[in-house]
């Protein structure tokens, strides 16, 4: 059974598990409406955290025969998938001292909310660029999922947006390109990165496909056709042991790439997690311990999964810059 963020929180009993989930929410619109397959139980001798399901990769045909004439017979192809579950999250450390000066950045919310938001571009990353290949303590993404499926476009040319000029002469054909993905994967949201989400749009205004609305959350969302665009920001991560931040979705040499997604638990692309309430988990400091330094956590136990090669799809090589 599918469950969003939203009902993760309903379900559980204490406020501050509420205000948890409640955080990832609001650092996170894709999260806000990602559904959740809540399937993957673990616990006693043998459990694993391995959830497995068929992925559709080509449809059942059908068609006219002649009178005592047999059907070409065919069927819907099936590929059974499996993803890991993987373990994310951070800790964070406060001195007593300080915890009770209650300046703004030493307080346990503060801290909190900002592991919460490194988690979450964590996810965003992992999301898009996942290789468990390269890293085995993360999932696949969906740079990986889509390469050589029927939904990958622009794999070898260029569309060129880079300048005013550029998005005025090339937006036609940089819709029509965009309009096909969307109908062909019957996306519900968009995923680009902060420049990529001006051009777009900057082209939906321009040929008049463009309306906002506002979520739950207060947040204006921008919506080409009707689906949102969502920004999935940027990502924290160590670098000789310094953390900087780079964008999810790269853009490199002035290219970047546009992601569109189905969201649907059954037959599309959506999160995986532990059964009911368990997928996010927090531990707070215990102050009442005679230790000098107190440390925090946060965690979420997840993956993604595509149930159907047609229900995601990406352009690549658009020049923004």
């Amino acid at each position: 059974m599918a469950i969003t963020l939203e009902e993760m929180k309903v379900g559980m009993a204490d406020h501050i598990s509420q205000n948890v989930v409640d955080t990832f929410q609001r650092q996170s619109e894709i999260l806000s409406i990602l559904p959740f397959d809540d399937a993957v139980a673990v616990g006693g001798v043998g459990s694993t955290m391995t959830y497995g399901y068929l992925q559709t990769k080509t449809p059942s045909v059908a068609g006219f025969r002649a009178i005592n004439e047999e059907y070409k017979a065919n069927h819907e192809t099936l590929e059974k998938k499996s993803v890991e579950l993987k373990v994310l999250g951070g800790s964070f450390e406060i001195d007593r001292v300080m915890a009770k000066a209650q300046g703004i950045h030493n307080t346990v919310d503060y801290q909190m909310t900002s592991k919460i938001k490194g988690v979450v571009g964590q996810f965003h990353n992992a999301m898009i660029n996942g290789d468990s290949l390269q890293n085995e303590k993360e999932f696949d993404g969906l740079d990986k999922m889509l390469v050589g499926t029927d939904t990958e476009y622009n794999t070898e040319a260029e569309i060129d947006l880079s300048t005013h000029e550029k998005v005025k002469a090339n937006a036609a054909t940089f819709y029509e390109t965009l309009n096909e993905m969307l109908l062909k994967t019957g996306a519900n949201a968009v995923l680009v990165n902060t420049a990529m989400k001006a051009k777009l749009t900057t082209i939906a205004n321009y040929l008049g496909y463009m309306t906002k609305s506002e979520d739950a959350f207060g947040r204006q969302v921008s919506k080409i056709n009707n689906i949102p665009i969502i920004d999935l920001g940027n990502v924290a991560v160590l670098e000789n042991d310094k953390a900087v931040t780079r964008e999810v979705i790269a853009t490199k040499a002035g290219i970047t790439e546009l992601y569109a997604i189905r969201l649907d638990a059954n037959s599309g692309f959506c999160g995986v997690t532990l059964t009911g309430n368990n997928g996010i988990d927090y531990f707070l400091p215990d102050f009442k311990q005679s230790k000098t330094v107190h440390s925090g956590s946060v965690e979420f136990v997840g993956a993604v999964a595509l149930k159907n090669t047609n229900a995601a799809g990406v352009i690549r090589n658009i020049k923004i810059k």
